[in-house]
């Protein structure tokens, strides 16, 4: 079985949310979701439009700079000995 995957939009300024990443706001430029009866009613209603993402922006978007490090916060973990216990 293959997940279908399609690019949403919110309509007029709307606030749509995610319901499969915690309800977070979907973009005014739109994401990349996984199909579901959920997305079909919010097109139904008119929230949202629905299409394949096949444009010029989304093409540009989609393409990721590997070449530059990922920054990460640096953790430290406080244990007895770090206290300066004896």
């Amino acid at each position: 079985m293959t997940v279908k995957r399609i690019f949403v939009k919110p309509l007029m300024g709307l606030v749509i949310r995610d319901p499969d990443s915690r309800f977070m706001k979907i973009p005014s430029e739109g994401k990349w979701v996984i199909s579901s009866k959920y997305w079909i009613r919010r097109e139904q209603e008119g929230s949202i439009s629905i299409s394949n993402g096949e444009t010029n922006e989304t093409k540009a978007e989609l393409k990721v700079d590997s070449t530059e490090p990922r920054k990460y916060k640096k953790r430290t973990i406080k244990t007895e000995m770090n206290k300066g216990g004896e």
